[in-house]
C-alpha cells in the first residue's frame, strides 16, 4: 500500500468557530493523499496539514480557504498542525476531496 498526493491547497484564508470568524488572515496548508491498494486500487483519502493562527486545543473550528472550500478542524500541537474532521466542501456544501 502507498500514499498518493491527489490535491493542495495554501495560501491565507479565515477561521470561524461557528458564526464567529477567530482569524481574518490565518496562512495554511492542506494536502489530500490517497491510499493505493495492491493492484492499484485506490482507497480511503487522508487530508493532512498546518493553520498558522492562536487557536485552542482541541476546540473545533472551520477553515475558509482562498478557493472558497471549507474543512472543520481542531489544533492538535503547539507547531500548528491540525486533525481534520471532515470532507472539504466548496460553497455549496459539496465535497471537493
Amino acid at each position: 500500500m502507498s500514499m498518493k498526493l491527489v490535491q493542495s491547497f495554501s495560501g491565507t484564508g479565515k477561521i470561524r468557530q461557528g458564526d464567529t470568524v477567530v482569524a481574518n488572515a490565518a496562512p495554511y496548508n492542506v494536502e489530500v493523499y490517497q491510499k493505493i491498494l495492491e493492484g492499484g486500487i485506490p482507497g480511503l483519502k487522508t487530508v493532512l496539514g498546518a493553520v498558522k493562527a492562536p487557536l485552542a486545543f482541541g476546540q473545533q473550528y472551520s477553515l475558509v480557504t482562498r478557493e472558497g472550500y471549507t474543512v472543520d478542524f481542531f489544533v492538535s500541537d503547539s507547531a500548528g498542525s491540525v486533525r481534520f474532521t471532515g470532507a472539504i466542501t466548496d460553497d455549496k456544501g459539496v465535497a471537493v476531496a
